[in-house]
């Protein structure tokens, strides 16, 4: 699964230490994930947790002994050592029946990843005689403010993520690739160099996983799970970067972990559709299937960044395409931030507007992020707004600070301020022109707001956004998205191109597997890795290069053209 080898990383895979009890967390830091879309903090109230204790026990996973390996994952022996630290943890929730589950599953999680890392190892060519361990690892359960804490000692950023992860070396020395720590195997002069276990190091600690419960929880609900299955999955994450897995060191890298977190999870049973990769970075590319050799039926394509290069004009290549593959019976929509009056106006100027075209008021499509959905005959299927109180604080946010505030109705705009960034949004973007609403009360009380979108340069928006997610929209259900890099969009949370694409799939009776999504931005993300087939642009984020089955050229250099001629009209 991982070639830890190849790494430069196998000197150091475990981190021995004599004292079983202590904790790296005061030491250093290893790692931190950063989950820029879920990170926000927010109060917790109701539960004073102080500390409880939880001792890991040993549990017969029911893992087959993998090939070249004398023991399974129920020969391993892990102790667990459960913390919950922070104000009033898990809000409501009972935190004794999370944490003694959570004990027990760390357990098993570990056990599952010695495996994997020592098949790794075999897989190389070492020959492992003994059972790794007895191997240790201290979970902490907190709130947002502790972990955003964490974050601002040792990593200098001051936001609230899901997990971190602290690596523990002997006598707590920093364990890098240059650090002189202990090998868990070692060679026997007496075997011909074969490695064994180093007896003179009983315990194995591998260190801290922090885990915030407050923004676990908020993931959960987005992503349609129980807490205890997201936990599960930010514990898988932490025990792999602990044994020396990182995905930000390259989309191989990421590839290799999201292979690890996935077969851990099936092994161990846990319901959950994908590890924390599969949900932020690429589903599992040994279980999706070859998609050059499906049949496509339908195109789903995004419009910014996509179908629009970067003049915010339709290729005529990218025209011919579509053309021929609608010729050919293939249906093409949009899916899109653009509202639908936009999108019409967009791919009129290029005669791709129409009932048996692209779009019109009677064709299926996505619009607003997946906040208006449309079937056959343009009948509204799905449909999401801003909750009022989100409304007028953020309104009340942006005309406090003289920041550009967009509020989408549907086929309709409204601004409580007339700017250069509302003009242009107009102008260069095909969205209707704001009508102008002088008062946050005005707008209130007119037609629900789909979205809001706040508007200023890059430096500006990047301020914004963290200070959005952890203060302004604490306590508020809202998220933040973005698609242009000068534009920061609130939206519902839990609601994105790809769950509205699973609304227009079943309405039209097309199976997600004969679906093509073509897409760059941040926001295509989901929809990326979940259709059939998903395609990313060259001038695409990472992130969605990652997930991606394909990559093509940019949305300057033909790559719409590229992907419908490569994978429907071939």
């Amino acid at each position: 699964l991982y070639s830890m080898k190849h790494r430069g990383l196998v000197r150091h895979r475990w981190g021995y230490s004599n004292a079983s009890s202590r904790s790296a967390l005061n030491n250093r830091l290893i790692y931190s994930r950063l989950n820029d879309r879920n990170s926000c903090g927010r109060e917790g109230t109701g539960w004073n947790a102080g500390a409880i204790a939880a001792q890991g026990r040993s549990i017969h996973s029911g893992f087959v002994v993998a090939a070249g390996l004398s023991f399974g994952s129920d020969d391993i022996t892990v102790d667990v050592g459960l913390m919950v630290e922070g104000t009033d943890v898990g809000n409501g929730l009972d935190m004794d029946a999370l944490a003694e589950s959570l004990s027990a599953d760390a357990v098993r999680i570990t056990q599952q990843a010695a495996v994997v890392l020592s098949r790794a190892r075999v897989d190389d060519g070492e020959e492992i005689i003994d059972v790794p361990g007895p191997l240790e690892v201290s979970l902490v359960l907190c709130d947002d403010e502790y972990i955003r804490a964490l974050n601002r000692e040792w990593r200098n950023v001051d936001k609230a993520t899901d997990v971190l992860a602290f690596e523990m070396g002997d006598d707590g020395e920093d364990l890098s690739c240059e650090s002189e720590c202990p090998l868990p195997f070692i060679t026997d002069e007496e075997s011909n160099d074969v490695p064994v276990m180093n007896a003179s190091l009983p315990v194995v600690m591998l260190g801290d996983i922090v885990i915030s419960i407050d923004t676990a929880k908020r993931q959960a609900e987005e992503r349609g799970h129980s807490l205890l299955d997201e936990c599960r999955i930010l514990l898988v994450h932490g025990v792999l970067h602990l044994l020396g897995y990182d995905h930000e060191h390259g989309i191989e890298e990421a590839e290799e972990m999201h292979q690890a977190e996935t077969f851990i999870l099936k092994a161990l049973g846990f319901d959950v559709e994908s590890g924390l990769i599969g949900f932020g970075q690429a589903q599992d590319p040994i279980m999706r299937r070859n998609r050059s050799n499906t049949e496509i039926k339908l195109i789903t394509i995004d419009m910014d960044g996509t179908l629009l290069d970067s003049n915010s004009q339709c290729l005529s290549s990218s025209v011919e395409a579509i053309r021929l593959a609608l010729d050919r019976g293939v249906r093409v929509i949009l899916a899109t931030g653009k509202a639908r009056p936009a999108a019409v106006k967009a791919m009129d100027k290029v005669g791709l507007a129409g009932d048996d075209l692209v779009v019109s008021s009677q064709t299926a499509g996505i619009f607003l992020q997946g906040l208006q959905v449309f079937g056959n005959k343009g009948q509204v299927i799905g449909g999401f707004t801003l909750d009022q109180s989100v409304l007028q604080t953020v309104l009340k946010y942006s005309i406090d600070n003289n920041i550009s505030v967009c509020g989408f109705q549907g086929d309709a705009c409204v601004t409580p301020f007339m700017t250069s960034d509302i003009e242009l949004l107009h102008e260069r973007y095909y969205e209707p022109l704001a009508a102008v609403q002088p008062s946050v009360d005005l707008i209130a009380r007119g037609p629900p707001i789909y979205k809001l979108l706040l508007m200023s340069d890059k430096e500006t928006i990047d301020a914004i956004r963290p200070h959005m997610d952890e203060e302004i929209l604490r306590g508020h259900h809202a998220t933040t998205m973005q698609a242009v890099e000068t534009m920061l969009e609130i939206v519902p949370p839990g609601v994105n191109k790809w769950t509205a694409l699973k609304v227009v799939s079943s309405h039209l009776d097309t199976p997600v597997d004969s679906i093509m999504a073509i897409g760059d931005g941040e926001n295509d993300l989901e929809m990326i890795t979940g259709a059939g087939l998903g395609i990313a642009m060259g001038n695409a984020v990472d992130k969605v290069k990652i997930a991606a089955d394909h990559v093509v050229a940019s949305n300057d250099e033909h790559g719409v053209f590229e992907a419908i001629e490569k994978f429907v009209l071939q």
